[in-house]
């Protein structure tokens, strides 16, 4: 796995850069960005976001999804230069909350369809990475990773708040479908679920769990260790700025690109739960 380079600082020009636009007007336009035949905006509130402490930090869907769209143009770029590396495809924040109302059979029509939409022209079997950011009512982000060389589909929660089986278990659902459709036969055996485990970063405020969410898929997608805590965060939040204004991930010189190895901690984190952890409370709920 290539190291990381979020860590590295920015350079004075780019500290400014982000100053102005987390100062921007809210309704300004600062990146517009086109994912599965749809245009976004990211706006000057948005970036305001990240700038932000507390409960005005909490990052909404259009930042999330735009960092993770750079994160696959990253990845796409890196698999066109080097065929060896695995393919790996990031869904929408959207995908788990309309996958859950169709498994639920709560679907408005046409929604199923427009699920289908996120993957379209996407082999998912193909892949040896995909990732799955879920957002829970506006209050709280987590990931799921499905990772095919392994046969094994993860879930990254760093405030603890949850084990993830409800999602684990959503996610396993649709990959069976999927299979299904594609003809294949039956499902192959030998797959597994992980909750969050000891070496997931955690969150200590209530606003940064995007954050973890975005850079634990920047981590995992090289396969580097999630080596990153919540003293970083400040940090990050000006690198997720600049790289979202830049429509680039920064990935430092080419002689930082060196390789590491790590081996994950598969052992379940002590503190998750089906239920909010009774030692520390759940950040609060954001109106939609």
């Amino acid at each position: 796995a290539r190291v990381n380079t979020c860590k590295d600082p920015l350079t004075p020009d780019e500290q400014k850069e982000v100053d102005r636009a987390w100062e921007a007007r809210a309704n300004k336009k600062l990146v517009t960005y086109t994912h599965n035949n749809r245009t976004y905006d990211v706006l000057g509130e948005d970036a305001e976001a990240l700038g932000k402490s507390g409960r005005e930090g909490w990052l909404k869907s259009e930042v999330i999804n735009c960092y993770l769209r750079l994160l696959q143009q990253r990845d796409d770029a890196l698999l066109a230069a080097d065929p060896r590396r695995g393919k790996t495809h990031y869904f929408s924040s959207f995908f788990m909350s309309q996958w859950m109302r169709v498994r639920s059979g709560r679907v408005k029509e046409g929604e199923e369809e427009e699920l289908k939409r996120w993957h379209r022209n996407v082999d998912v079997f193909s892949l040896s990475k995909l990732f799955v950011p879920i957002c829970h009512d506006n209050w709280h982000w987590t990931l799921i990773m499905v990772d095919f060389d392994n046969k094994i589909i993860r879930y990254f929660d760093s405030g603890r708040y949850t084990d993830g089986a409800m999602y684990l278990r959503a996610m396993k659902e649709w990959l069976q479908k999927e299979w299904r459709a594609s003809q294949q036969g039956k499902f192959p055996s030998g797959w597994g679920t992980l909750g969050t485990t000891r070496d997931t970063p955690k969150q200590k405020s209530n606003c940064d769990c995007g954050l973890f969410l975005a850079f634990s898929a920047n981590y995992l997608s090289f396969g580097a260790p999630l080596d990153f805590s919540q003293d970083d965060m400040a940090h990050l939040r000006r690198r997720m700025t600049i790289d979202i204004l830049h429509a680039k991930i920064y990935e430092g010189s080419p002689a930082k690109q060196k390789s590491v190895t790590w081996a994950p901690q598969l052992e379940p984190a002590a503190e998750a739960s089906s239920k909010p952890s009774k030692k520390r409370a759940a950040p609060p709920r954001r109106k939609p």
